[in-house]
């Protein structure tokens, strides 16, 4: 049986026999997308508030013309203030409380793998806070010359208007005169 390291070296070698009994070996140039996988991290909003989940996609791009296997992706949560699920989407692992993993076993070329991750931050979360999450990939037949092995994704809790009786009076009022006003509107239009 010929191991995985050796039978990638020989794909694309050409065997030329020679008068002489002698063998040439002919090697293609690599291409320019061989070992190449591009990782993103995204989430669905930048900016939340105490207490809410937020959606974290993580993607893979295989841009090589081979299949890759055994990928090990993770998703690592950089700051106190985000929580992971305790269950994770496509049987993601948890390698410490605060960092999930996945194994891709094959990427085909040219194709992409996704998982969506809910994220919640935590309610104590202080407003103007900015936290991170890193996506990052690893696997034997990366080139890590071509390929982005990491990805961030940023969070911010909103810093919301104060408000208080004041305000809410303030809003209410409005709210009531703009009614009456397109009450009024649609009114005279119903009775000409």
């Amino acid at each position: 049986m010929i191991n995985r390291s050796i039978a990638r070296l020989l794909t694309g070698v050409t065997l030329l026999s020679m008068s002489t009994s002698a063998l040439a070996l002919t090697v293609p140039a690599p291409s320019e997308n061989e070992g190449k996988v591009t990782i993103r991290a995204a989430a669905i909003r930048t900016e939340t508030i105490p207490g809410e989940t937020v959606a974290v996609t993580v993607e893979i791009w295989n841009h090589d013309t081979r299949t890759q296997h055994d990928l090990t992706v993770s998703l690592h949560a950089n700051d106190v203030g985000i929580t992971l699920p305790q269950a994770l989407p496509q049987d993601g692992t948890f390698a410490s409380p605060n960092t999930a993993l996945w194994t891709v076993d094959e990427l085909f070329a040219g194709r992409t793998w996704r998982v969506t991750v809910p994220v919640t931050i935590q309610p104590n979360t202080k407003a103007g806070t900015t936290m991170s999450l890193t996506a990052r990939i690893a696997g034997d037949d990366i080139n890590p010359e071509t390929s982005v092995l990491s990805a961030q994704t940023t969070l911010g809790v909103a810093v919301l208007p104060p408000t208080g009786s004041r305000l809410d009076l303030l809003a209410v009022i409005v709210i009531s005169i703009t009614a009456a006003i397109a009450a009024t509107v649609v009114h005279r239009k119903t009775v000409r």
